[in-house]
Parts: structure tokens; C-alpha cells; sequence
């Protein structure tokens, strides 16, 4: 249980930091041992979630156009 609430403090240290790769593995970390666990349901939600903006921002962005 001490170590599912330090990856939760992970998590939430990475979340501060928007560092969504580390908010993810965190949550699934503590997911591997309960799986309903809802701040990390919660953690890896808003990950997922700005995971797939930032790649949609990299995709969509506009390209260069030489002066």
C-alpha cells in the first residue's frame, strides 16, 4: 500500500511538472495492484488525454514557409 501512495506522489509531482509520460507510467504502476483506484484512474485519464492533444498540436502544426 506505501508504495501504491508514492507512485500516487509520483504521479502528482509529474502532474505538476506536465510531464504526462511520467503521469502515465505512474498510474499504470499503481493500476498493476488496484485496478479501480481512482486517483489513478483519474492521473492516467488527464494524460491520456493531453498525451493525444500534444500529439495533435505536433501534427496539425503549420509548416514553415522559407522567406
Amino acid at each position: 500500500m506505501s508504495s501504491q501512495n508514492q507512485k500516487l506522489k509520483e504521479a502528482k509531482s509529474a502532474f505538476d511538472k506536465q510531464d504526462w509520460r511520467g503521469v502515465l507510467s505512474c498510474a499504470n504502476d499503481v493500476l498493476e495492484y488496484d485496478e479501480q483506484n481512482y486517483h489513478a484512474l483519474v492521473f492516467k485519464g488527464v494524460a491520456v488525454f493531453n498525451l493525444a492533444l500534444q500529439d495533435l498540436r505536433e501534427k496539425t502544426r503549420p509548416l514553415a514557409r522559407p522567406s
